[in-house]
């Protein structure tokens, strides 16, 4: 679409005077987002995949995917595996995560024993939230 067909699109008025053509771009760019953010999750799930692991910092962010549903379905279980994998390469917010969901059993049985492991370890690599929860559960 030319600058001038974009102009003279926004320009267009329903039958009742209300803008159209700003309504079908809005549309047009929501789908577009939509598109780019399903590329990026797939993105992120090959890197926090790749076997090289140049970038364990992925596993947490598409852990954070699978934990929030943020373009993917939500998953609880999938996403203690990616922050376990993360944790193991010394990513203290997936020790903290780990040891949270360990803790409360979210996606998994509870398990105290792995949920203070978890939280100390990243108390101990200095993470705040780690520290301040060890605080408040007397870990």
């Amino acid at each position: 679409m030319t600058l001038t067909d974009a102009a003279n699109q926004h320009k267009m008025i329903d039958k009742h005077g209300r803008l159209l053509g700003l309504h079908i771009n809005v549309l047009k760019l929501m789908q577009t987002l939509e598109q780019i953010q399903q590329t990026v999750i797939k993105l992120k799930q090959e890197v926090a995949d790749d076997e090289v692991n140049e970038f364990p910092e992925a596993k947490v962010r598409y852990g954070d995917c699978l934990y929030k549903g943020k373009g993917v379905e939500q998953n609880f279980s999938e996403a203690l595996k990616y922050f376990e994998k993360a944790a193991e390469d010394n990513i203290k917010v997936a020790m903290y995560n780990v040891g949270n969901m360990n803790y409360y059993g979210t996606g998994c049985a509870k398990n105290n024993e792995k949920a203070i492991y978890y939280m100390k370890l990243a108390a101990y690599n200095d993470y705040d939230p780690a520290i301040k929860f060890c605080k408040d559960y007397n870990f």
